[in-house]
């Protein structure tokens, strides 16, 4: 007789302490001559700070580092206790894989995530570790053009792209990228980044019921059908090593608009 296998669902990661954890939000604005500062995004600093404030995560916010400075914020940040889960969220000028300091000199995307990878930060292995990049991978302008009311997260420089960095050998990391590579990312300057604004839009409707990966689907929909006047549109993507589904496990919703 065939004896039929029956597949059980391992039980989500646990995100319940109080604090769950930290959100490090590195916020740059004031860059030195050579690129334009990022006017608007005082509107995503404030929303990430209310949103994970209310998800019970311990909020930091770092204004604009040089690349020497986010170096040095991310050693320390990998020293500290991070409870039940970690978010970081960059916000910057970037190129093709990095972020741009204020100073205008790049940290390669594989450089953050090892910060806090199981070898080099022992508290947070086996944690969810959730890392949101806003800033464009390109500069090209054929998705968008600085104007009064909108401006993108590019730089005129390039970095070269590091091979290895495509790949994702740590666990229970889930990376968000604002764009895919060699686009650009839209910042209105009235109100934030289409971005994390939709992010934040899709976790408060949605966290309190859904897991990260099913949100992260949603909030790819609702950048990608967006567009500027003259067509051009940003399309987000996200990647995952998580093992287990990840909830943030906030308040009920009504607790939450409170």
């Amino acid at each position: 007789m065939q004896t039929k296998r029956i597949r059980r669902e391992s039980a989500p990661y646990t995100n319940a302490s109080s604090p769950t954890g930290r959100c490090l939000i590195i916020n740059n604005f004031d860059f030195y001559p050579r690129m334009p500062n990022r006017y608007g995004t005082v509107h995503d600093v404030d929303r990430l700070k209310r949103v994970f404030t209310r998800f019970k995560y311990i909020v930091c916010v770092k204004n604009d580092l040089t690349a020497g400075a986010i170096r040095k914020t991310l050693t320390e940040e990998s020293t500290q206790d991070h409870a039940d889960s970690f978010v970081l969220v960059i916000l910057s000028h970037g190129a093709v894989d990095a972020v741009y300091g204020v100073d205008g000199k790049t940290v390669p995307y594989k450089e953050i995530y090892n910060y806090f990878n199981g070898e080099n930060c022992k508290k947070l292995a086996g944690k969810p570790k959730i890392i949101i990049f806003q800033a464009c991978q390109s500069s090209r302008e054929d998705d968008g053009v600085t104007s009064h009311e909108r401006s993108v997260d590019c730089s005129v420089q390039q970095v070269e792209a590091d091979s290895s960095a495509a790949s994702l050998p740590m666990a229970d990391f889930l990376i968000g990228y604002a764009t895919t590579e060699n686009y650009s990312a839209q910042r209105v300057i009235s109100a934030g980044t289409w971005f994390i604004q939709e992010m934040l839009n899709i976790f408060e409707k949605h966290a309190v019921e859904e897991d990260i990966l099913t949100m992260s689907s949603k909030i790819n929909a609702l950048v990608a059908d967006r567009s500027i006047s003259t067509g051009e549109k940003q399309m987000p993507y996200f990647r995952s090593s998580l093992r287990k589904k990840f909830y943030f496990n906030p308040p009920d919703i009504d607790a939450m608009n409170i």
